[in-house]
């Protein structure tokens, strides 16, 4: 995997981070309410996001880089709640 520039990581980190903490979310209120296909589709994503997290964090040598990741998963965790609820699950 190529190099993530160290101008890039905080903004890169954050939005993993606020898609995975989203994922999260809506994941466990489609197991909470018997959603199975939508708890599949994001339980695939959880595995490909592992992935690509272990990669490039290992790599991360800059202190945004971690806020970025922080802020990112507090955000997306919001952003879960009301994704989800739009869409039903």
């Amino acid at each position: 995997m190529k190099k993530i520039p160290h101008n890039l990581q905080p903004f890169l980190f954050f939005v993993t981070q606020f898609f995975c903490f989203a994922l999260i979310i809506i994941n466990t209120r489609a197991y909470n309410r018997d959603k199975y296909v939508l708890t599949v589709v994001t339980d695939l994503f959880f595995g490909a996001y592992g992935w690509f997290v272990i990669k490039a964090i290992g790599d991360c040598k800059h202190r945004w880089g971690w806020v970025g990741y922080t802020l990112g998963g507090a955000t997306g965790s919001v952003f879960g709640i009301w994704f989800s609820n739009q869409i039903g699950s």
